[in-house]
Order: C-alpha cells, then structure tokens, then sequence
C-alpha cells in the first residue's frame, strides 16, 4: 500500500517544506520549479604569479555583471558569474571548470587566464558540449581547440606577424631570442620564428625559461657573447622586467622587444629605470563610443583607467548575455549564437567571430615604455 504524505509526520513535513524552501532561495526557484537565475562560469588566475590577468578580467566581468542585472536582467532573469580559481596552472584550470560544470552546471564558462588553462580546459568544454570563452588567451593553437571554444582576443599569429615585421622594419635583421617554456611561451616562439624568418630575419641564438623564474643571467650571458643588436623576449611581465633589470646590470645596452604580457604594470615596477624604452606588442586599444562608455563606468566603480584586459573581461561577458537573449541559455543555444557573431561593437571594438572562434578583425598596436609609462607608438 503506498503511504501518502498526509500520514506524514507533522515535523518532518515542516522540515522538508523548509528544505524546499532553502533551495529555492538559493538556486532561485520559480513557480514552475524553473530557475529564474542564469549562472554563468569564470575559471580565472585570481592568485599566483599570473594573476594580473584574472583580477584584470574579473573587474571587467564584474562590471558587466552589474549593468546587466540593474537593467532587469536577462529578460527578467537575474545573472550570476560563479568565480573559480586557476592559478595559472593547467591542472587546476581542469578541476576550475570541472566544478562548474558538474556542480554549478553552467552552460557557459569565462576562461582561462593563460593559454596554458584555455588549452587544458578546452578539451573538457569540447567533450562535455559548453561554452568556453577566453578574455585573455591568444596563443595560435586554440583556433583548432574546439567548436565550443571562442576569444575575444586576437591570436598570436597575428602578433608574431606584427612583432616580426616591425623589428625588420626597424633594421634588425639579426636577433636573440628568450622564451617562456609553456603553451603560451613555446606557440608565440614558433610563429615568431616562422613570420621572422619569412621576412629575411636570423636567430643568432635562442634559449628558454620557466614561469615564475627570477634569475636570467645564464641566458643573457650566452645570448650577449653572440652580439646581437636586438632581443626578443617572449615572457610574461614581472619576469620580464627582471630580465631588462638583469640585462642592464650585465652591461646589455641593445634594444629590447616583448609581447602583450608587458602591457602590465608589473613589467615596470619589475624593471624599474631598466624598462625605459622597451618596445612591445599589446592587443590593439579600441578609443570609439562604446569603450569610452565602459571606460567612464569602469572609473565609477573602480576609479581608476580601465586597461586591456578589463575591457576583454567586460566584452566577453556582454557577449554571452547577448547570445542567451538571442537564442536562449543552453550551452547549444549560446555556442550557436555566439558562432554567429557579426560586427558586434564592444568596449574592445568589433567583435566578429570566424569557424574557429577567433576575432579576425582585431589586430595588435605598437607600444613603448617611456619614463614609467605606456605610449602607443602610431
């Protein structure tokens, strides 16, 4: 004989209403029993040595997160960004986007930091059909990662192509070459060497570090005996501007150039006097309205400039409400949309995303360290 809950006893009836409603309050149940919240995942480096790139991108988020919900929502659902952190390492960025998609059950996640986490968390993403979206990672090899795997960055190819030719156009023809030995590190170096050569350049020689190292001296030491008059540095910032730091105290006097990682502020306070006229490459600085609008909220919350990085970390968010709105808030729904993307005007400028996820219609800018400041070189 089946037992109805009126037989029930009246405390545990009690117990379990309350039960329900706890849940309720916490997932934000309707009546239907359907969620009126959308959860969406952020797998970011919020702590470690690379984690300039998480918190940049975290404020971005963070500030799209409040526009969307003081303006009602999602049609009428509020949004919620659940924050796991990567540390900047692979194997963590695995277990970050394991619990938001087993857990948490997103249908969509903001991530990685590094190249590093987006390469290791893209096969999870692939395999379990979400979307993964990354404000920060460029290195070339995620644009075969996936069908769920987007950017709004641009992709080191196009980097290495602008680094490449503008150090030849400068007339160094001859080069040594330092490098980050990870995803990041290694796919920038094989496209620079690639585009460098292609235009007539040669190694005089080419050594590797870690993450995280502090000491170069080895390094500049047999770099220097070749005589270069220029090198390249393809590591991230503090790293980098112990390297400058450490090159100057070696006697190195020749020209230095970086990559996007040394838009940081860490690279300068890292390099100190021995930053000073070191050319880099950064993602390209949109200036138009829809920047300037973000720029002027971001200074309400904030109160200071936004950079790079919070205007990726506010597009990429922008973006994924804009697909849910279009289509609706599975995983399916949001790749579509996102794979549809057309001239979408952002705080970064236009966003159009191609078969494999990449922004083709975003480039890089040519920038200088001068007297403890960045100065785009036009």
């Amino acid at each position: 004989m089946t037992r109805s809950n009126s037989s029930l006893p009246a405390h545990v009836i009690s117990l379990s209403l309350v039960a329900l409603m706890a849940t309720c309050i916490l997932t934000g149940c309707d009546g239907t029993g359907a969620s009126n919240q959308i959860s969406i995942g952020a797998a970011l480096p919020l702590t470690g040595v690379v984690s300039y790139y998480g918190q940049d991108s975290k404020r971005g988020i963070d500030l799209a997160l409040n526009e969307i919900n003081s303006g009602n929502g999602i049609d009428g659902r509020a949004v919620r960004v659940v924050y796991e952190d990567t540390q900047g390492q692979g194997n963590r960025a695995v277990s970050a986007i394991r619990t938001l998609l087993d857990i948490h059950k997103v249908p969509a996640v903001i991530g990685g930091g590094t190249s590093t986490e987006t390469l290791a968390m893209a096969p999870v993403a692939e395999r379990t059909k979400r979307v993964l979206i990354s404000p920060v990672s460029s290195a070339s090899q995620i644009s075969q990662a996936g069908s769920y795997i987007f950017r709004s960055v641009p992709s080191d190819a196009a980097q290495a192509e602008s680094l490449a030719r503008w150090i030849v156009d400068k007339g160094y023809t001859e080069v040594a070459l330092i490098f980050v030995n990870q995803a990041w590190g290694v796919g920038l170096k094989t496209d620079f060497v690639t585009s460098y050569k292609n235009l007539g350049g040669r190694f005089l020689a080419i050594e590797a570090t870690e993450q995280g190292e502090v000491d170069f001296r080895t390094q500049l030491v047999r770099m220097r005996s070749e005589r270069p008059k220029a090198y390249v540095a393809l590591i991230y910032a503090r790293e980098g501007g112990l390297l400058l730091r450490q090159a100057r105290e070696l006697g190195i006097t020749a020209q230095f150039f970086g990559a996007d990682p040394w838009t940081k502020h860490h690279f300068i306070e890292s390099a100190g006097d021995a930053g000073n006229d070191v050319l880099f490459t950064t993602p390209a600085h949109y200036a138009g309205p829809e920047f300037e609008k973000f720029a002027i909220h971001f200074r309400e919350k904030y109160g200071q400039e936004p950079g790079i990085y919070e205007a990726h970390g506010y597009d990429t968010l922008m973006l994924l409400a804009r697909a849910i709105r279009q289509g609706g808030a599975s995983a399916e729904e949001i790749r579509e949309q996102l794979s549809r993307t057309r001239g979408y005007m952002g705080a970064t400028g236009e966003t159009t995303f191609d078969d494999n996820g990449d922004v083709p219609t975003k480039g890089f800018s040519r920038m200088v360290w001068l007297s403890g400041e960045k100065v785009r070189i036009e």
